[in-house]
Formats: C-alpha cells, sequence, structure tokens
C-alpha cells in the first residue's frame, strides 16, 4: 500500500511533463506554419 501511494505522485508528475512538452512541441509547429502561410 505504501509502495503504490509513494508511486503514484511521481507517475502524476511525470504525466503533466509530458503533456507540458507536447503541448509546447505543438505551439512551436503551430508557430512555425502560421509563419509560413
Amino acid at each position: 500500500m505504501e509502495r503504490i501511494f509513494m508511486y503514484k505522485p511521481e507517475s502524476i508528475k511525470k504525466r503533466k511533463w509530458r503533456r507540458l512538452l507536447l503541448f509546447t512541441i505543438f505551439g512551436i509547429l503551430f508557430g512555425f506554419v502560421k509563419r509560413v502561410c
């Protein structure tokens, strides 16, 4: 039980980081497309 409790916050943090990274990548891509078009 303790193990799961300790592991949960880390997984959530990783998930948030991954989402932020994806968001930034998409933003840069969108900016590039807008610049070209």
